[in-house]
C-alpha cells in the first residue's frame, strides 16, 4: 500500500475470476464446478480505476483424479477498470489472449486455436430513474492455417417508473454474436470465452453468445424490499443461416443442413423468475421458464418446446 492510495497485489497459484458483467470470463457459479485457473495474476488499484493482468492456465474438472491445469488452454490479458461517479459512467477496457487445442468450427479444419479479444463496457444512469449499458467486442486470431474475424455486441437499457409501492422496473436489449457466413476457410464464429452464459439469454440454457441474434424485454418489481420477481420475453435467431445452433457450454447443438438453415428463427423463451433474501447470507429463488421452439430447430431433428421449473438457494460466506 502507498500514501496516495495506490495498491498493489500478486497472486500465484489456484484462482478464479469474474470480470464486469461476466459475458466473457466467470467463476460460472450456476454450475455444478466452478471455473479455475492456475498462474499469476497482479492486481493495481489507484482510487477508482483497477488494472488486473493475467498469466493463467485453464484448470478442468477430473471426476477421478486430482484436477490439474491444462497447458494448451491458456487465458492471459489485461482487463481495466473505472468505476463509476456522478455523471461519469463506468467503464472497462480490455484485451484477452486465449488458446485451445484441436479446434473445428463450421468445416475448418481442426487446428490449434488461438484469439485475441479486444474489447470494452461502460454503463451508467440518465434522467433519475434510466440505466443503460453497452459492451462489445472484436476477435483477430487463427485456427490451424485459417484466420479469425469475429464481433459481438450487447446493449441493455431500464427504467424505473415513477410509483411509491412494487418499484417497477421495464427493460429491454439485444445480444449479437457472429456467425460464420461460408463454411470452412476462415472463421467468423465469436467464440465466448469463459462466460456465465445462463444470466442473458435465457434461462432454460438453451443457446450460447455464438452465431447468434437475440433481443429481449421485461419487466421487474418487488412486492418486498427483499423479494424482486422479473419477467422476460426473449426472441433468439441465428446471426448466420450457414452456422450452427450453440449451446449454453458453447458446443455445437444444432448443425446447419447442407446449403444453410431455411429459417433463422430458433424460438422464444419466457422466463419468470423469484428471489428472496432471507439474511445477508443466505438466498433463495426459483422460476419457470417455457421455450416456444422455432422453425431453424425443426429443420434439424426434434423440435419440441421446453419447459423448465427450478428451485435454488444461494449461501455466500
Amino acid at each position: 500500500d502507498y500514501k496516495n492510495g495506490e495498491k498493489l497485489r500478486l497472486r500465484a497459484g489456484r484462482q478464479s475470476f469474474g470480470f464486469g458483467n461476466q459475458r466473457l470470463i466467470s467463476s460460472l457459479p450456476w454450475a455444478n464446478t466452478l471455473n479455475r485457473w492456475d498462474g499469476f495474476t497482479a492486481q493495481w488499484n489507484q482510487r477508482n480505476w483497477t488494472v488486473n493482468a493475467l498469466l493463467t492456465k485453464y484448470v478442468p474438472v477430473d471426476k477421478t483424479e486430482q484436477n490439474e491445469p491444462d497447458y494448451d488452454r491458456s487465458l492471459n490479458g489485461l482487463y481495466v477498470t473505472r468505476a463509476p461517479e456522478p455523471s461519469v459512467p463506468g467503464l472497462d477496457l480490455y484485451l484477452l489472449d486465449t488458446t485451445r487445442p484441436d479446434v473445428a468450427i463450421n468445416g475448418t479444419a481442426p487446428g490449434d486455436e488461438r484469439r485475441h479479444t479486444l474489447g470494452g463496457r461502460s454503463w451508467g444512469t440518465f434522467a433519475e430513474r434510466g440505466d443503460w449499458e453497452v459492451e462489445g467486442g472484436w476477435q483477430i486470431g487463427e485456427i490451424g492455417d485459417a484466420d479469425v474475424n469475429a464481433w459481438f455486441l450487447t446493449g441493455l437499457a431500464g427504467w424505473k417508473l415513477d410509483t411509491e409501492s412494487l418499484s417497477p422496473r421495464i427493460f429491454a436489449g439485444i445480444d449479437l454474436a457472429s456467425g460464420d457466413r461460408n463454411p470452412g476457410g476462415d472463421v467468423e464464429t465469436f467464440y465466448q470465452l469463459y462466460p456465465l452464459g445462463h444470466l442473458y439469454l435465457g434461462y432454460a440454457d438453451t443457446v450460447s453468445r455464438q452465431n447468434i441474434a437475440a433481443a429481449h424485454v421485461g419487466a421487474s418489481i418487488k412486492p418486498g424490499s427483499a423479494t424482486p420477481v422479473t419477467l422476460t420475453l426473449h426472441t433468439l435467431n441465428l446471426m448466420s443461416d450457414q452456422d450452427a445452433i450453440y449451446q449454453l457450454n458453447g458446443s455445437v447443438s444444432r448443425s446447419a443442413p447442407a446449403g444453410g438453415f431455411d429459417s433463422t428463427h430458433i424460438g422464444e423463451e419466457l422466463d419468470l423468475l423469484a428471489q428472496h433474501r432471507l439474511y445477508r447470507h443466505l438466498d433463495l429463488y426459483g422460476g419457470y421458464s417455457h421455450v416456444f421452439t422455432g422453425d431453424a430447430v425443426a429443420e434439424t431433428g426434434e423440435a419440441d418446446d421446453i419447459d423448465f421449473l427450478y428451485l435454488g438457494m444461494i449461501f455466500t460466506f
